[in-house]
């Protein structure tokens, strides 16, 4: 096992370290919606659309992330929301990997609503290491900013951009980080049932389209289903609420990866 494990880690290694060798961790709410993190509204917006922790309570949040089913591909983090006055202060921390190959990430995020308007800005630190010795332990530091807006009561529109300015990771190398800009809109067609549509692009990376629905059957459950094309990868999830509580599992599926199953417990306080 641990020698198919090494061999994935090498073969996925070139993707990984383009985009800063850990995934991101979106919790399992967004990626359940095909990763349209663009418009997210929870804690784990700070990695994604740092707009998004503009209007959100004190919140806390866990999740885990097992990539491939792998224990040395999977993330982990934890995540919490500050209100401080009118402004949000979000603080972020995930893992990725282990001994072969890992990788420590640090955000902080401030978010506050002008008008109607949610606007953000987030700070992020990456520290890598692995036990090759063709991978140097290194670090880098970056921004990432965005924006939420109504254009009127159901529909919504977000866009964020990762590292707009060039960063690069320390070392002799001078390995770009990822650079990202994605535009979305929410509609909420009902009551009950909301769609997504994202574009997404990385740097020399084709365009990434996401389509999502959500429905609530009831108002402590909802049923999440989305779609990604780069690479293609299909989406569910659901979402159980209890009180102040939510707990979200949700699977991709890719067909030369196979099923990356997430589980998030988030908790909010009362606004």
């Amino acid at each position: 096992m641990k020698s198919l494990v090494i061999c994935m880690l090498m073969l996925s290694l070139p993707v990984l370290l383009f985009c800063q060798s850990a995934p991101k961790l979106l919790g399992a709410s967004t990626s359940a919606l095909g990763n349209t993190d663009v418009m997210a509204t929870d804690c784990w917006a700070i990695d994604g659309n740092p707009s998004g922790i503009a209007n959100e309570p004190l919140s806390v949040g866990i999740s885990v992330d097992n990539r491939f089913c792998e224990s040395a591909m999977s993330v982990k983090g934890i995540s919490t929301i500050i209100p401080w006055g009118i402004t949000r202060v979000g603080l972020l921390y995930t893992h990725f990997g282990e001994s072969t190959l890992s990788e420590q990430h640090m955000g902080l995020a401030f978010g506050r609503v002008f008008r109607k308007v949610q606007v953000g800005l987030s700070a992020h630190l990456y520290s890598r290491q692995s036990s090759e010795p063709a991978v140097p332990g290194s670090h880098a530091v970056a921004f990432s900013v965005g924006v939420l807006l109504p254009l009127n009561d159901a529909i919504h529109v977000g866009i964020a951009t990762d590292n707009p300015i060039a960063m690069y990771w320390s070392g002799h190398n001078h390995e770009l980080l990822r650079q990202r800009i994605t535009i979305g809109i929410k509609w909420k067609m009902k009551s009950d049932w909301s769609s997504y549509l994202a574009v997404e692009k990385l740097t020399d990376w084709p365009l990434n389209i996401k389509i999502a629905l959500d429905y609530s059957p009831i108002k402590s459950m909802s049923l999440k289903a989305g779609y990604s094309s780069e690479p293609s990868t299909l989406h569910l999830g659901t979402s159980l609420s209890w009180n102040q509580f939510s707990f979200i599992i949700s699977s991709l599926y890719q067909t030369t990866t196979g099923i990356s199953p997430q589980i998030t417990l988030l908790w909010k306080s009362k606004k």
